[in-house]
């Protein structure tokens, strides 16, 4: 039975879809490589870009049409929203956006609730995802792999993945979807 006292909200990047396989295949394509590694936050790995370079790509409206799910992450999204409030929550470039839209409705047309937090110039409206509120009466988590992006956020934070940027998180961390659907279900069990 769904539960609407129970919010998750859950990122996109590098915790729903492969952000991370999509731009190494762009840069392998641009640049003749064949690397199988980003090399994490900075993409230490791409020596024959620039970061504007990189940008430019996750600003173009077909990036998301050409990623996918990471494993697990429909499955996950499936059961969290059968059971509560699922509401995703990104950040995007206002180009991008609709690529993010687009992913959705393919992968997970039964998402209800999206909060896009897109950039003004240069400047997204939120550096994090402090605007995410926890109503009163309510329970909510924030599933992110970005430690910088959940610091603000007053509900249960839970960290997602693998990454060099967020190694050493100290709190909830979950590595994988079988971790995420493991924790939930512990979860929705003990609120029945």
């Amino acid at each position: 039975m769904r539960r609407d006292d129970i919010i998750v909200y859950m990122d996109m990047d590098l915790t729903t879809v492969d952000t991370d396989a999509g731009i190494v295949n762009r840069y392998n394509e641009e640049f003749h490589e064949n690397l199988t590694s980003a090399g994490g936050w900075g993409h230490p790995n791409f020596t024959k870009c620039s970061e504007e370079w990189v940008t430019n790509v996750y600003r173009t409206p077909q990036f998301f049409k050409y990623l996918y799910p990471l494993p697990g992450a429909i499955d996950t999204m499936r059961m969290i929203h059968e059971n509560a409030r699922l509401i995703i929550a990104t950040q995007a470039f206002a180009s991008a956006a609709p690529g993010k839209y687009w992913w959705l409705e393919k992968y997970a047309p039964f998402v209800e609730n999206v909060i896009m937090l897109t950039t003004m110039g240069q400047t997204f409206i939120s550096p994090n995802k402090s605007v995410l509120a926890e109503p009163p009466e309510t329970r909510a988590f924030l599933m992110d792999d970005s430690p910088v992006s959940m610091s603000q956020f007053k509900g249960t934070k839970i960290c997602f993945g693998d990454y060099t940027h967020n190694m050493g998180y100290v709190g909830i961390h979950l590595f994988n979807h079988n971790d995420v659907q493991r924790f939930f279900t512990n979860i929705f069990q003990e609120e029945e």
